[in-house]
């Protein structure tokens, strides 16, 4: 069974992020967790690679509350071992991106799904931070410089 800790220091990123760029999610409570991970045994083979989730958010049902008699809106989990190796401004562009998918409005609250490959606002501001997303950035801009040679 998994272990998880508070996670304060995403918690701090996450308070000015929401001032900054989620103001609709002022006044919920979003709990911030570190799933603490064990170093991973090292394999002789690996046949695929597996796809590395940095951190992922969660809705929190009515039912999880009043079990824990707390009124959390979402959690956000973020995995030890990449959160320990990650540098500043990844760590602000990981909670920033799962605070995008944070949605809240007069209907309550909800997740929201990626737009592509990542949102388009974490683009902005960080760029390519995270390799799935410029290998994303690359084949776009290989694709339109193909279709521009087509055109001349």
């Amino acid at each position: 069974m998994a272990e998880y800790i508070p996670n304060d220091e995403a918690a701090a990123i996450a308070e000015n992020l929401i001032e900054q760029s989620h103001r609709r999610l002022i006044g919920l409570k979003i709990s911030h967790l570190l799933r603490v991970m064990p170093v991973p045994k090292k394999k002789k083979t690996q046949t695929r690679i597996k796809k590395v989730t940095l951190a992922k958010i969660s809705k929190v049902s009515s039912k999880t509350n009043a079990i824990a008699e707390k009124d959390y809106h979402f959690v956000v989990e973020y995995g030890s071992l990449y959160w320990d190796q990650m540098p500043d401004t990844m760590k602000r562009a990981t909670v920033d991106h799962e605070l995008c998918h944070a949605g809240n409005d007069a209907d309550g609250t909800y997740l929201i799904p990626h737009t592509i490959e990542d949102f388009a606002e974490i683009y902005e501001r960080y760029g390519c931070w995270k390799s799935d997303v410029e290998k994303f950035v690359k084949a776009v801009l290989e694709k339109e410089m193909k279709q521009e040679g087509a055109d001349v």
